[in-house]
């Protein structure tokens, strides 16, 4: 059984032996989002820095993290710090999430 409306795609399996239901996440535009940042990484002059509806300039998109990676890597890595952020990103699974 499927319930693929929203963002994350719940897979739901009846172990009958085991009397259990086990549920399987899973995002299906994960992989566009990470090849999508593995283009941009190598071509990194067509990234502009973030702009205000001003103009001024604030900063640079750094990174696009699938939400379904995020979820699972959020306590690991303590992702709502800028110290877990780093190291999150310097680690193999979120270099994949760089776009720089």
């Amino acid at each position: 059984m499927h319930d693929s409306d929203g963002v994350i795609r719940n897979t739901f399996h009846f172990s009958e032996h085991e009397e259990k239901l086990y549920v399987k996440q899973d995002q299906p535009t994960e992989n566009l989002i990470l090849d999508r940042n593995r283009e941009l990484r190598k071509n990194p002059g067509c990234m502009n820095n973030l702009k205000d509806a001003e103009g001024r300039e604030y900063g640079q998109l750094l990174a696009n993290i699938p939400n379904i990676m995020y979820y699972k890597y959020k306590d690991k890595y303590d992702l709502n710090s800028n110290e877990g952020m780093a190291k999150f990103l310097l680690a193999e699974d979120g270099k994949k999430c760089l776009v720089r």
